[in-house]
């Protein structure tokens, strides 16, 4: 059974998401703060991580980046909502707006893991962990690197326009476009500069490594 780690203080916010977790059929796991959280993260580690604590702006980069450091599972943050766009670019994979619709957490937890499992299969594995020329390392990819490789991939050599990438990747969520270059340049590095570049239009993944880059 997939595990669900719930950050949340408000024992009876994290008590409903729990309820609603274990209903649709996963574990559910409880820590009041990201400390505890990541202890249990070192004891037994998630499937994925709902966190619903709220976090000042300040601590925000450094929250994400302590869980992002500890496990690459996917990542729902529940917020205000104004920070969307900013959760999404530290590495979050998903965004619900607080406070949390049961029924929304679910599709989302359920959609992350489908793409997670698709993403962990053997054949995905071989295709998205790209190895560095002259290097016997994989780069791991986060959750979301792997769902722009996937759809990019599904379309080899084919130029996506942003709005169709940023929908398959982040579906309905708040994303500004600046997200997704922020992520492609960072696979860039971990893929040869195989994502080549329509500037103001989309991108491509291309079979050949030895092509240049566009703007």
């Amino acid at each position: 059974m997939e595990r669900v780690l719930i950050i949340e203080k408000d024992e009876k916010i994290a008590a409903s998401l729990a309820k609603a977790l274990e209903k649709a059929g996963y574990t559910a796991v409880k820590a009041g703060d990201v400390r505890a959280g990541l202890r249990k993260l070192r004891e037994s580690l998630a499937d994925l991580i709902v966190i619903a604590e709220e976090v000042t702006p300040k601590r925000r980069e450094e929250v994400l980046g302590q869980l992002r450091q500890a496990t690459y599972v996917p990542l729902i943050v529940i917020g205000a909502g104004e920070e969307a766009a900013e959760v999404l670019e530290l590495g979050a994979d998903a965004y619900v707006t607080r406070p949390p619709d049961s029924r929304e957490v679910i599709a989302r937890v359920k959609a992350l893991l489908r793409r997670k499992a698709e993403a962990d299969s053997p054949p995905a594995r071989a295709r998205l962990h790209i190895e560095k020329e002259g290097s016997k390392k994989h780069d791991a990819l986060t959750p979301t690197e792997l769902r722009i490789v996937a759809s990019l991939e599904a379309n080899m050599d084919k130029l996506l326009d942003y709005p169709r990438l940023m929908a398959e990747v982040w579906g309905d969520q708040p994303v500004k476009r600046d997200t997704l270059h922020y992520y492609i340049r960072r696979l860039r590095n971990k893929l040869d500069n195989r994502i080549l570049g329509l500037r103001g239009i989309g991108y491509r993944l291309s079979r050949d490594s030895r092509q240049a880059l566009s703007p």
